[in-house]
């Protein structure tokens, strides 16, 4: 519990040295085109917690450690129906570009299907990567504040795309379906780089990462089953950031997700021609817009 309390503390010094945002979660689900009771975060206070993850002598011993909490908080997500595969979907998203959240990293999973469909999962936090500043350059062997998640989210933002896309893992979960689906999907870490076209796109207050589903037979197999029963589906998904050095893990959750019994028939199709002006977001000291 000390060490727990230190960890508390340790981070809130950090946090008071980049500044502070205004974040007004309920607002910004509002604007999510998925009904927000069909949605929900999970490995929050108060939530489920089906995730593991690499525990911090993974590279020695190949063992997990429960999760515990996510370290993004999940703001919005929408379920829309697309004419073909849209890349930096954000700009037609009013949950994204008028959320005003600090920083966000964006997961659009473009689904196979009649009509095609597109799953956007927006992970919000109220602190933005440039507030980490350099990681030490010894971590084992200099004193240092950094988490293992600050060295791998450091990682992603400042490497190429070859590298992101050997990163981000998805973790599947049936929380309630049939078993022939449960075994189907499974539960093992999935490279989403690896196995799938993706594509990022930048802004000063999110990353949006395209993952093409269609493209790879296995992939769509999974999703084609899944689409078809998802109305008796809850089903959940957890992002993590792989670990690969010691001062990598343990791992944390970017971000997780739960969609309880999705009706595909919910998706809304969006318009695609007008762009819709990034909000900048607001300073807690000031109640007024960060400038550029």
């Amino acid at each position: 519990e000390e060490e727990e309390e230190e960890e508390e503390e340790t981070r809130a010094i950090r946090k008071g040295t980049s500044p502070q945002y205004v974040i007004d979660y309920a607002a910004i689900a509002a604007m999510a085109t998925l009904d927000a009771r069909l949605w929900d975060n999970l490995h929050q206070p108060g939530k489920d917690q089906p995730f593991k993850v690499r525990g911090p002598t993974y590279l020695k011993d190949r063992k997990k450690i429960p999760a515990g909490n996510s370290r993004f908080i999940l703001a919005s997500l929408d379920v829309i129906e697309i004419p073909s595969p849209i890349e930096h979907v954000a700009r037609f998203l009013p949950s994204i570009r008028k959320s005003r959240a600090p920083f966000s990293i964006i997961i659009n999973l473009v689904i196979p299907g009649t009509p095609l469909l597109g799953i956007v999962v927006t992970f919000a936090s109220d602190r933005h990567p440039r507030s980490l500043g350099e990681p030490p350059q010894r971590p084992m062997e200099q004193d240092h504040d950094w988490e293992p998640f600050d060295f791998v989210l450091h990682k992603y933002m400042n490497s190429d795309n070859a590298t992101r896309g050997r990163m981000l893992k998805l973790i599947p979960h049936i929380a309630d379906g049939s078993w022939m689906i449960k075994q189907s999907v499974g539960t093992t870490p999935v490279i989403l780089g690896k196995q799938l076209a993706t594509t990022y796109h930048e802004t000063a207050n999110y990353l949006e990462v395209d993952i093409d589903i269609t493209c790879n037979s296995v992939a769509a197999y999974v999703t084609g089953l899944v689409r078809g029963a998802t109305k008796s589906l809850v089903i959940d998904m957890g992002f993590v950031l792989e670990g690969t050095v010691p001062w990598e893990l343990p791992e944390a959750l970017l971000g997780t997700m739960r969609l309880y019994n999705l009706d595909i028939r919910d998706a809304v199709k969006i318009d695609v021609q007008n762009e819709i002006p990034l909000l900048r977001p607001i300073l807690a000291a000031t109640g007024e817009e960060e400038e550029e």
